[in-house]
Parts: structure tokens; sequence; C-alpha cells
């Protein structure tokens, strides 16, 4: 269910979403509460998890400590 939640935002919602987070787009149209927050950092841990299990070289996250991270990151989205 959490999944299909994150799939259902259209690819300009993510698009949002991601820059709003990196800082790039007007924070004020990011939603942090309610419904719409839930699924905005259902999709921003998401996306922080697929990043972390595709990097090879441990540049965000040390290779020993992956691992945990990606399965705390689970247990939250």
């Amino acid at each position: 269910m959490k999944n299909k939640m994150v799939n259902d935002l259209s690819y300009e919602q993510q698009h949002l979403i991601l820059g709003n987070a990196l800082g790039l787009e007007n924070e004020k149209s990011f939603k942090s509460f309610g419904e719409r927050g839930k699924n905005n950092y259902q999709f921003l841990f998401s996306k922080f998890k697929q990043m972390i299990e595709n990097d090879q070289k441990g540049q965000l996250v040390d290779k020993p400590k992956q691992i945990l991270v990606t399965q705390s990151l689970q247990h939250t989205i």
C-alpha cells in the first residue's frame, strides 16, 4: 500500500518534492503535515533508500552502514 502511494505521484509531483527537499523549489508548496505531507515524506525516504542501495562506492553512506540505513528507511516508509 505504501509503495502504491509513492507510485501514484505524477512526474511533476515527484520533481516538486525532490526540488523542495534539495532547496531548489519554493518551499511554500511543500506540505510536511497531513496526508499530503505523509505521501511527500514516503516518496522522499523511498528515493533516499534507492539512492543508497545504488551507491556502489559508499559515497552517501559508508558501505558497512548501508544495510542498517536502508532498513531504517524501509521501516520509516
